[in-house]
């Protein structure tokens, strides 16, 4: 009986020790090998550093004019960019990271008893505050405490996911809105973008703190998704406005962050359901989005970052290496083919450059830094 206890146990800690790869796997021995794909990101996030560091510890400007400050969509991309590079290098990126989380908390307000980002630095009125920003900056966090183990960005990401979930309620049948603050109420709506990276952050939370609420509020908000923009084509569309019209864009990030949840939502339950709906979107995504000529991903570099990182999700929760083959073939395009001589990129992943670009972004470039990091996971 004894032994029996201690086989028991012994297969809980290690069924355990599985949930919880991702969360705060941050020791030496679990850190990734470096590689070609992390040596880009390297490259990639020296010249961000070049081009965009601003005077002020931990901040960036918004674009190659030098003059505004980030809004909080760029410095989630940063986030996530160099939260990513610490898991790889903690020496080397963890006081950047430092710099950037302290940064960014500037654009903390407390409006109507909650906190939460908005899209510029405060104190400023009237507050801004999108709930898909505030859902990429969790994900960042998580992926902060991930490299760092510090536990008060887990507890920042507890509070930046309560305000996301603060967007959430019946209208519509569930799911949530785009933004807190509408100047016309006729135009409110429901997105993709917000409802799968909000759920994405929750199964994250799960994954980190085992409160099981987590977990049932992302299946509830997967399940309003797949019934309210999930087109045939296993697709998803962009939004439902508060008239119950669909806006039927489709933006890679609206497929790439579905697919992300339903492949993490397999590796936590281990349902097989949750592997087949990934398997079916990343296989429309490729038909959907993918150059069959030059592997190349016809989308913009915020939006597309997301599809590699699901397909390299997948790889590995499947034992189907195709996938992370997509991803690199895709990838290799955007550093063979796009990729300027000065290591700026452009705005699209499926855009040759022949010349030193005029335009450039850390929107652009920091999700491409992020994609050549999990490349190289």
């Amino acid at each position: 009986m004894t032994n029996r206890k201690a086989i028991t146990l012994s297969t809980l800690m290690i069924s355990i020790a599985i949930i919880l790869v991702g969360c705060n796997s941050n020791s030496v021995a679990n850190a990734p090998k470096p590689s070609k794909w992390s040596q880009r990101g390297i490259e990639t996030l020296d010249a961000i550093g070049r081009d965009f560091t601003m005077k002020t510890a931990g901040a960036y400007y918004e674009d190659q004019n030098r003059k505004a400050v980030g809004f909080s969509w760029s410095n989630s991309m940063l986030l996530l960019a160099y939260a990513k590079a610490a898991q790889f290098d903690k020496a080397k990126y963890e006081k950047p990271l430092d710099e950037l989380i302290n940064h960014i908390y500037k654009y903390w307000q407390i409006d109507k008893g909650i906190g939460g980002y908005d899209h510029l630095p405060g104190p400023k009125k009237p507050v801004e505050r999108y709930y898909d920003d505030n859902a990429w900056l969790a994900m960042g966090l998580l992926d902060a405490y991930d490299a760092t183990g510090k536990k008060q960005y887990l507890k920042q990401a507890e509070l930046t996911v309560k305000f996301c979930l603060s967007g959430m309620d019946d209208t519509l049948g569930g799911g949530i809105w785009w933004r807190e603050f509408w100047p016309d109420k006729t135009k409110k709506t429901k997105n993709t973008c917000s409802v799968a990276p909000i759920a994405y952050s929750c199964l994250r939370m799960y994954q980190c703190t085992k409160e099981q609420l987590y977990l049932d509020t992302a299946k509830e908000l997967m399940v309003w998704l797949d019934k309210t923009l999930l087109d045939k084509d296993n697709i998803y569309w962009d939004a439902i406005g508060i008239d119950g019209k669909i806006a039927k864009r489709k933006w890679s990030y609206n497929t790439g962050m579905p697919l992300q949840c339903y492949v993490l939502l397999y590796t936590l339950t281990e349902q097989e359901v949750y592997l087949d709906k990934a398997k079916a979107i990343a296989k429309a995504a490729q038909s959907h989005w993918v150059d069959k000529q030059t592997g190349a991903i016809n989308c913009e570099a915020m939006f597309a970052f997301t599809l590699t990182e699901g397909w390299c999700q997948l790889a590995k929760a499947a034992k189907e290496p195709q996938w992370q083959q997509l991803s690199e073939k895709a990838l290799t395009f955007v550093y063979t083919q796009s990729k300027d001589p000065n290591n700026r990129y452009p705005k699209r992943w499926d855009l040759k450059t022949t010349k030193p670009l005029k335009e450039y972004k850390p929107l652009f470039s920091a999700p491409t830094a992020r994609a050549y990091f999990i490349q190289a996971d």
